[in-house]
């Protein structure tokens, strides 16, 4: 029976690429997960290229996650200096060796032209601060003249203690990222009433259209957001790869 329903799941679309390596592993289980199904290394997210290392760091996060209270900053925190946080980053083919990240496709046309030797992937890997390497291409945001890099797609919150702050969502948890314009992370405790006043204020804004850096974004786009050292609005610029 087990090797009948590892039969038909084969033709399901959740299994469009599973390999051969899959199918063997899957028929001396006596038990089957979803997890088995989802990619031949354990812990590596479905529909990903992803290295059995990095199936291991996805466990110990995922673990993590379900057994603490997202408003545990100080705890999350901890994580982050030791093992990092899972961020998302552009990144070119010639780069993949030097990082090992954990590769989705990208849906920007332009990351994806016919010489497959220039394709730029969607990228995921654990880092404790932004590591300044030419192969992680983050976005770009900036505050008036101040440049700040953000995991890609992340768009910023609120500024607190002169950091941008992100919201970072997994599984149905999130907590809030503090980034400084020098490269370092922080896991920030956020209050309510914090949060509640910067919900309030994010908004899109117009501005002077500007060209995005490098080739990797197309333009950029601009948003109002509190500035908790300052009490008031800011309009902050981010880099756009695409819809």
């Amino acid at each position: 029976m087990r090797l009948f329903l590892i039969s038909i799941l084969c033709t399901h679309s959740l299994l469009a690429n599973i390999t051969e390596k899959q199918i063997q592993v899957l028929k001396n289980k006596s038990q089957i997960t979803y997890e088995d199904l989802a990619h031949e290394n354990p812990g590596c997210p479905e529909n990903s290229i992803c290295s059995k290392e990095m199936g291991e760091k996805m466990k110990k996060w995922s673990s993590f996650m379900e057994s603490t209270d997202h408003s545990n900053a100080k705890s999350i925190e901890t994580f982050r200096a030791k093992h990092g946080l899972p961020v998302s980053f552009l990144v070119e083919k010639q780069g993949i060796l030097g990082i090992d990240p954990i590769l989705y496709n990208s849906r920007c046309r332009h990351h994806n032209p016919k010489d497959k030797n220039k394709v730029v992937y969607v990228g995921t890997q654990f880092f404790r601060n932004n590591p300044k390497s030419e192969y992680v291409n983050f976005d770009k945001a900036w505050v008036d003249k101040e440049e700040y890099e953000l995991p890609f797609e992340d768009v910023p919150l609120m500024i607190k203690d002169k950091k941008l702050v992100i919201t970072r969502v997994y599984e149905n948890k999130f907590f809030h990222l503090g980034i400084a314009k020098t490269g370092e992370w922080k896991v920030m405790n956020l209050s309510k009433k914090e949060i509640n006043k910067a919900m309030q204020t994010l908004e899109s804004t117009n501005c002077k259209e500007q060209q995005a850096p490098g080739r990797f974004h197309l333009k950029t786009f601009c948003k109002s957001i509190w500035d908790a050292d300052l009490k008031k609005s800011r309009v902050v610029r981010l880099s756009w790869a695409c819809h």
